[in-house]
C-alpha cells in the first residue's frame, strides 16, 4: 500500500504544480477511497472496480510512448530548443498539445531524453 500512497501522492505534488485540478481531485479521491479499503472496507473494493471501468469510457485514450515521443520531436523542433534549459518551454507546449492524452510523467521523462 506505502508504494502505491507514494506514487499517489507524487502525482497529486505534480498535478497541483501544473494547476491541473482535476487529476489533484481525483488523486485525493483515489487516496480517501484507498483509506476506506484498508480499514476492513474491503467489499467496497468490487464496486469501485466496476466504477473505474465505467468511468474510463468518458476519459481520452491515452497515446502510446512512441506518439508522444513523435510529439515532443516535433515540439523540440519547432521551438528550436537546444537543451536542457529549454525543457520547461518544451512541456509548456508539449503538455498543452496532449491535455489528458498523456502522463506528465511520461512526457517529462521523453523530453529529458530527447534533449542533451
Amino acid at each position: 500500500m506505502s508504494e502505491i500512497y507514494d506514487k499517489l501522492m507524487a502525482d497529486m505534488k505534480t498535478a497541483m504544480k501544473e494547476h491541473d485540478m482535476v487529476a489533484v481531485n481525483a488523486i485525493r479521491g483515489v487516496i480517501a477511497k484507498a483509506k476506506d479499503l484498508t480499514v476492513g472496507r474491503a467489499e467496497l473494493a468490487e464496486t469501485e472496480k466496476k466504477e473505474l471501468e465505467l468511468l474510463k469510457k468518458y476519459l481520452p485514450a491515452q497515446l502510446g510512448e512512441d506518439e508522444v515521443a513523435a510529439v515532443v520531436k516535433a515540439v523540440i523542433a519547432e521551438t528550436g530548443a537546444t537543451s536542457k534549459k529549454d525543457m520547461g518551454r518544451v512541456m509548456k507546449e508539449t503538455m498543452a498539445r496532449l491535455k489528458g492524452q498523456a502522463d506528465g510523467k511520461l512526457v517529462s521523462r521523453l523530453v529529458g531524453a530527447a534533449l542533451p
